[in-house]
C-alpha cells in the first residue's frame, strides 16, 4: 500500500526520465498495474502525483512522435486512470 507515496512517485519520475525506452515501458506497466490493483493508488496519484503525471504525459507525447505506440498507449492509459487526461 506504500507503492504510490509521494516519495515513491518522485523516484518513478526520476527513473522514467533517465531510462531507455524499453525500461520506461516496463516501469509504466508496473505503475499501471499498481494503479489498477488498488483505488487508493489512483487517489494518491491524483492528489500528489502531478510531477509523475507530467513526466508520463511527456513520454506519451515523445513516444507518439517516435512511433513507439506501446509506450504511448500505456502512458495514455495511466493518465486516463488518474484523471490527468480526458
Amino acid at each position: 500500500k506504500d507503492a504510490m507515496t509521494s516519495d515513491n512517485m518522485e523516484c518513478y519520475t526520476k527513473a522514467l526520465k533517465v531510462s531507455e525506452p524499453r525500461k520506461q515501458k516496463v516501469l509504466l506497466r508496473v505503475i499501471k498495474r499498481l494503479l489498477s490493483t488498488d483505488p487508493r493508488h489512483v487517489d494518491s496519484m491524483r492528489k500528489s502525483g502531478d510531477g509523475l503525471a507530467k513526466t508520463v504525459q511527456s513520454l506519451a507525447n515523445t513516444a507518439s512522435s517516435h512511433a513507439d505506440i506501446g509506450l504511448s498507449s500505456v502512458a495514455a492509459e495511466i493518465l486516463k486512470m488518474t484523471g490527468h487526461m480526458s
